[in-house]
């Protein structure tokens, strides 16, 4: 409903949508047509999921939830796109994360 962000895996395997509307992050599967499937819509770990990133191995997702001022980090899972939870720290009204370089 309220989209904020959006990524393509480096492999170009799946592509993630973060929804401030619904607190969650849309995960897709990219078949070599470029069509899209559904693979889940997770919860973003917060509220008001402003960013995110994906980690250049393509094995994290760090979401930033700006309503519920913190920065979270997800294992990335091959069945349901954002796995275990991993780390979460505070900061006040996070609108941006990205991996150095």
């Amino acid at each position: 409903t309220t989209t904020a962000d959006i990524h393509i895996t480096q492999d170009g395997k799946r592509l993630y949508v973060s929804n401030r509307g619904y607190d969650s992050i849309a995960v897709y599967e990219i078949a070599e047509d470029g069509s899209l499937t559904l693979v889940g819509i997770p919860d973003s770990g917060g509220k008001g999921p402003r960013n995110f990133t994906i980690s250049p191995d393509d094995g994290l997702v760090v979401v930033a939830n700006e309503k519920s001022n913190e920065v979270v980090v997800f294992v990335e899972d091959e069945k349901q796109g954002l796995g275990e939870e991993v780390a979460r720290v505070a900061v006040p009204a996070p609108t941006w994360v990205r991996f150095g370089g």
